[in-house]
């Protein structure tokens, strides 16, 4: 009789295995699909940059490089272009920006 019961308690236990492999198959399949997606919203992400970096040239491509590449903050971006290409700060906060400022306005509405 003995026998019997453990052979029940073991096919309980293997039946309640299975019904856990199942929930975290779900699991599972659910995370591989927000993964899939994060993936996808990623490329499109890339995509736009790559394609503002080739849209934009000269100075404004050098700030967009410098705040989407390098991470810098808006400033300090503007305070090293101004640097590299020997024009004060202001010229390029004036004439330049405002044309990269859509640009990366539009990236972080996308986030």
């Amino acid at each position: 009789m003995q026998f019997y019961n453990n052979t029940i308690r073991e096919q309980r236990i293997i039946a309640l295995r299975l019904e856990t492999l199942e929930k975290e198959k779900e699991v599972i399949i659910e995370y591989q699909k927000q993964l899939e997606e994060l993936n996808e919203f990623l490329k499109e992400n890339i995509k736009e940059m790559e394609t503002n970096l080739k849209q934009l040239n000269g100075i404004e491509q050098m700030i967009y490089y410098e705040v989407v590449v390098n991470g810098l903050s808006v400033t300090k971006a503007i305070d090293r272009v101004s640097y590299k290409v020997d024009k004060d700060s202001s010229t390029l906060w004036k004439n330049y920006y405002p044309k990269v400022k859509q640009k990366i306005m539009a990236l972080k509405k996308m986030q």
